[in-house]
């Protein structure tokens, strides 16, 4: 998939280049990068979410046998929310600071399903109870300035998986906690997706959280994909420099916070300016290791394996 930002009066800017995804049922797919690379575009174009300067330049998201780019807005709403769910980053964009805890998981219930006032309350209490309450009613009924932000981050968890969808999309889904409620976040999403079958595309711009989480992983850089496989294959064998970059950087940072060393790597220079990307490989001008074709010529993909995939003139069948 490609995607364009046409925002007026400014450059476009190329958000998404040959973007190309697959995610089986129970699978958890971590996509992991800076800042700026085209993680959130990604996440909210599957659900056709992006603002009305977005061009859907090429490709297609399919889902259930479907595009849903090619959904009318009928369409779309009945499966947002209900096939497809979206984790939002900060509970305070998603949830309304007006309504109790209990309406708004109820609003997800009442679009999409036929159940009446008690059916819905009972589900309710259901529902918090699988994320983790001990005391659903007492959750149930406050607001979210009574609530702690990782007891927020679990009603918005709440509310996606109400009508139980089949693919979970969770945008830095920890990224404002602390790390014991970080902890518990994500080991209640890796168990949502062992007893409901779901599908979860996990977002975050910290790889070390997706070991021993996630079953594969997408390296992005500057709205594209240059490296991803297994899990385990990246972590173990990391091909693109931008890859070997990004874990010696997030990984000593995990040292550096447990006392292990005093300071960390970084990845020298900044991110093009995508309203300025031409040909040739986004990284090129931060690579110590590039080479003459890097400058002028895309990279092509290139199978290691069945498993591992890379985007780097230095793996180039």
């Amino acid at each position: 998939m490609t995607i364009r930002y046409l925002p007026r009066g400014q450059k476009p800017i190329q958000a998404l280049r040959e973007v190309n995804v697959r995610l089986h049922p129970g699978e958890i797919l971590g996509i992991t990068g800076e800042s700026g690379c085209g993680k959130s575009t990604l996440a909210t174009s599957i659900l056709k979410l992006l603002p009305d300067y977005a061009d859907y330049s090429a490709g297609a998201v399919r889902f259930e046998g479907r595009d849903v780019l090619t959904m009318d807005e009928s369409e779309l709403r009945s499966i947002r929310g209900s096939r497809i769910a979206l984790v939002s980053q900060d509970p305070s964009t998603s949830l309304n600071p007006v309504l109790k805890v209990s309406t708004q998981i109820s609003e997800v219930l009442r679009a999409h399903l036929k159940l009446n006032k008690q059916q819905r309350r009972m589900r309710v209490l259901e529902l918090l109870r699988e994320v983790g309450f001990d005391d659903p009613e007492r959750i149930a009924s406050a607001y979210l300035h009574e609530l702690s932000g990782g007891q927020n981050q679990r009603v918005v968890i709440a509310q996606a998986i109400a009508c139980s969808p089949a693919l979970l999309i969770a945008d830095e889904p920890t990224s404002k906690l602390d790390s014991q409620s970080q902890s518990e976040i994500l080991t209640l999403l890796s168990g949502i997706v062992r007893r409901h079958g779901a599908g979860l595309i996990l977002i975050t711009h910290d790889p070390a959280i997706l070991i021993g989480l996630a079953n594969r992983v997408a390296i992005m850089y500057a709205g594209s994909i240059v490296e991803d496989g297994a899990m385990a294959d990246v972590v173990r064998n990391p091909l693109h420099p931008y890859t070997q970059g990004l874990l010696r950087l997030f990984m000593s940072e995990h040292d550096r916070r447990g006392g292990k060393i005093d300071r960390f790597p970084v990845i020298v220079g900044e991110a093009p300016d995508l309203s300025l990307a031409g040909r040739g490989c986004r990284f090129e001008p931060r690579c110590l290791e590039r080479m003459v074709p890097c400058a002028v010529q895309d990279p092509k993909e290139s199978a290691i394996s069945d498993s591992h995939r890379v985007s780097c003139f230095k793996h180039a069948n």
